[in-house]
């Protein structure tokens, strides 16, 4: 499974961004292989199209689950398309996130 979580920093010790498309970094976890790694978003800066911009960089990263504070309804509807699971009301480092839904496996 791969889990992405939007911070605010290239480092999997970052807070995560409270914007999910307007994130410049996506911390992503490989549960097979235990390593994480940070991918930018390039739709962070775009006027238009960010949430889209980055559903699309989950998908090219083969991403199951986003792990976020808040994801807009339309985000919500494109990462549904996109076959990828959106867990809400997460915050604090990313890192933790990703332990914590690990040990709940998504029951929150």
């Amino acid at each position: 499974m791969r889990i992405a979580v939007p911070v605010s920093a290239p480092s999997k010790e970052a807070l995560m961004d409270e914007k999910f498309g307007r994130a410049q970094w996506f911390l992503i976890y490989d549960s097979q292989s235990g390593r994480y790694e940070v991918v930018e978003n390039p739709g962070f800066e775009a006027s238009s199209g960010a949430g889209p911009a980055a559903v699309q960089t989950l998908r090219n990263h083969s991403v199951d689950v986003l792990l976020a504070e808040n994801i807009g309804p339309k985000a919500k509807d494109l990462l549904a398309v996109a076959g990828i699971k959106a867990y809400e009301d997460y915050s604090g480092r990313g890192e933790d996130a990703i332990r914590e839904f690990l040990t709940s496996q998504g029951s929150r």
